[in-house]
């Protein structure tokens, strides 16, 4: 192994050598309680910290700090403080040093007063910080400087974070630099694509310090572990991330699916239980289901119940699968009330592939519908578009920007048994229609970015949908709009303002003729 590599590995080391002397310093003032129970757990808790850091030492080459931590593992109560400020003052003599410390935390905000709290939260003297303003300066520093961390925030005064992300992930050097976003967003559809473009962790301004603190010392000590394998790996092994991709999809070079989250009845527990409990439920299904996912997957709380879950490299029946494990483990735990009443907690899940040709927005609005068909049927189950489609009268894509009307059609067609798909503009849903199976396209003729008549003509374009039913809606009803539609392959058009009683009877006869 290259001597500048194993000084890099040894470096990034020191970030689990510094956690570990915390936690130490932390628990050693309980060694010296009166009570008993507490000074048992305090010397367990010396223990198991005194095993992890040995294991890790010998392998990252700190040989004498792993031997001294054995001894420190294997003391007995009466010799436990002597060994442990041994190891204290050693681990004290390496953190402090001074010498060939290669953690580079790379802190890319516009605001001075934040970007000072989080070098004065960060800082330690294994780390040097470097502070970035703007994205052009940020990856300037990207491009010349081995940065071992990112944290960024979304908001900067020449770029949104999420160009400089993407950016990031498109350059041999820099596409596994650990990237942790702070935002004031709060959207599910933001986090969710941070994370899908490549984001380590998303925190939501104001930022808990000691949280943020932990998952950077954390995330250093992974990516010790990464290079220590990844050393292993052969250059030309490195996929090329150079290519201009079409779509999000190919961007991320390996299948992605998208699931979104929502406990059941949690108002009706809020309102019988108090926000106590369910607070603590909360936290309880969170944890559950997290630690039911691989480490590789994430899990986010979104509003109230919800959660987002982004499974990587994993197709969407497999994802279903590792939800309903989640499901499961969650349905296994009792919980229980002040009273005594105990009682369990489901949850429902709709879960979207990310595809060639569909962002970001449109998998988890796909995602929401189906969690949304779950929860209006009862909820406890997870559902997917392949579940759906053999429970359902078939597929129906809406293309409006008016929300309202949107959302009126949606509902009628759903309360009838069918999976309906709504997107805002031409371009999406054009995209998500070549990797479907769709029963009928209901479209406006006038939408952002492209219009109604060039969606029906990129359809009718596509062997699969050349017999499939398109219904054109407009506000005008134009004699030459009507005509122009028929002639682009409509099988109907519908003047604005419109009964949603009489669009139905019209899909119904459209579906019955394309029997």
């Amino acid at each position: 192994m290259p001597e500048s590599t194993t000084k890099e590995i040894q470096s990034l080391y020191l970030e689990r050598i510094s956690t570990h002397l915390l936690a130490m310093r932390n628990v050693k003032p309980l060694l010296e309680s009166s009570s008993d129970s507490v000074k048992r757990e305090a010397f367990d808790s010396v223990h198991r910290i005194a095993h992890s850091l040995k294991s890790y030492c010998r392998v990252y080459g700190f040989p004498h700090i792993a031997k001294i931590a054995q001894q420190v593992e294997l003391a007995n109560r009466g010799d436990m403080e002597k060994q442990l400020n041994t190891l204290l003052g050693e681990l004290e003599q390496i953190v402090v040093s001074p010498a060939n410390h290669n953690t580079l935390i790379l802190i890319v905000e516009d605001d001075k007063d934040i970007s000072q709290i989080l070098k004065n939260l960060l800082s330690n003297p294994n780390r040097e910080i470097i502070i970035a303003g703007n994205a052009s300066t940020a990856l300037k520093i990207i491009s010349s400087r081995r940065i071992s961390l990112v944290v960024l925030d979304l908001m900067l005064p020449d770029a949104d974070g999420r160009n400089l992300l993407v950016t990031m992930r498109e350059l041999p050097s820099a596409y596994k630099i650990p990237v942790l976003v702070l935002s004031g967003r709060t959207e599910t559809n933001t986090k969710t694509e941070c994370y899908a473009l490549g984001a380590t962790a998303y925190f939501e301004k104001p930022f808990n310090a000691d949280t943020l603190a932990a998952v950077v010392s954390n995330t250093l000590q992974f990516r010790a572990d990464q290079a220590f394998q990844d050393v292993k790996q052969p250059l030309e092994e490195i996929r090329d991330t150079r290519r201009e991709p079409d779509s999000w999809a190919d961007r991320l070079k390996k299948k992605l699916s998208i699931g979104i989250i929502k406990i059941d009845y949690f108002k009706s527990m809020q309102d019988n239980y108090g926000e106590e409990l369910t607070n603590r439920i909360l936290k309880r299904v969170y944890n559950i289901i997290r630690k039911s996912f691989r480490k590789t997957d994430h899990l986010d709380q979104s509003v109230d119940a919800e959660f987002i879950a982004v499974f990587t490299d994993t197709a969407v029946e497999d994802a279903v699968i590792a939800l309903n494990k989640a499901l499961e483990n969650v349905r296994a735990e009792l919980f229980q009330t002040v009273e005594g009443e105990i009682f369990q907690v489901t949850f429902s899940a709709g879960v979207a592939e990310l595809k060639k040709g569909m962002t970001i927005k449109n998998a988890a609005a796909e995602a929401n519908t189906y969690l949304q068909y779950v929860i209006s049927s009862g909820g406890n189950r997870i559902l997917c578009s392949k579940i759906m489609t053999e429970k359902s009268r078939g597929r129906i894509i809406i293309a409006e920007d008016d929300d309202l009307i949107a959302s009126v059609v949606k509902h009628r067609l759903e309360q009838d048994g069918f999976d309906v798909l709504h997107f805002r503009d031409g371009e999406s849903a054009f995209s998500a229609a070549k990797d479907g199976s769709i029963s009928l396209f209901i479209m406006d003729t006038r939408l952002p970015i492209m219009d109604g008549f060039e969606l029906l003509k990129n359809i009718r374009s596509i062997k699969n949908f050349a017999r499939v039913p398109i219904v054109l809606l407009g506000a005008s009803g134009k004699e030459e709009d009507v005509v122009r539609g028929f002639k682009l392959g409509a099988d109907d058009f519908i003047q604005k303002p419109f009964s949603p009683g009489e669009l139905k009877a019209r899909i119904n006869r459209l579906l019955m003729k394309s029997k």
